[in-house]
């Protein structure tokens, strides 16, 4: 089942860095699921769109619900 979740906030002018150790420049994206888990995902400046940070979102929400709803049981 797909994780429900909204944005949070945004902040520009973030960076990380990329397999050759250059730096990146983008956006830190927060959010929170439905279950209540908050994440955030690193969206580089040339792929800041809505598609794009959706797509990122919807992943990250999807495994960070399933991991948060694991117990000793499951």
């Amino acid at each position: 089942m797909a994780a429900t979740w909204h944005v949070t906030g945004q902040a520009a002018d973030q960076y990380e860095f990329d397999g050759a150790g250059n730096p990146v420049t983008g956006y830190q994206v927060s959010f929170i699921t439905g279950a209540g888990n908050r994440g955030s995902v690193f969206v580089p400046k040339d792929q800041y769109r809505p598609e794009t940070i959706k797509t990122l979102i919807q992943a990250q929400a999807n495994t960070m619900d399933a991991i948060g709803s694991l117990s000793s049981g499951s």
